[in-house]
């Protein structure tokens, strides 16, 4: 979901997925996260989810021998968030509101770091 975020087969057959999936639990907890470019991040939940491992380790969730559920969950919210922006730009709107919608839709707080 970031620039040049790559993973890694090893002989073993343990795939290391970089961030490309995040647990159930931050994907509850923070619902909305950076996507440079979804078309390519949709793409990559359906080479993950077609692939077979001894063991999935992402970055943002527990190693597990299979990770089809947690891409199903990940791909879910991405659908979910963009449904909602969609919804939130029926009429014209300035980015600003739209992402303070969207936070307060999720209950979601932003401090100046975040931001920029």
């Amino acid at each position: 979901h970031f620039f040049d975020m790559v993973g890694f087969r090893m002989p073993d057959g343990v795939v290391f997925l970089a961030d490309c999936i995040s647990s159930r639990e931050t994907l509850d907890k923070y619902a909305v996260s950076f996507i440079y470019d979804m078309g390519a991040y949709l793409e990559t939940l359906d080479m993950v989810e077609g692939m077979e491992a001894a063991m999935f380790v992402p970055a943002h969730a527990e190693a597990s021998a299979d990770v089809k559920e947690l891409v199903c969950c990940n791909r879910d919210k991405v659908h979910e968030v963009a449904e909602k922006i969609l919804s939130i730009c029926r009429e014209p709107i300035c980015f600003e509101r739209i992402l303070q919608e969207v936070f307060k839709g999720y209950g979601l707080a932003m401090n100046f770091e975040q931001y920029v």
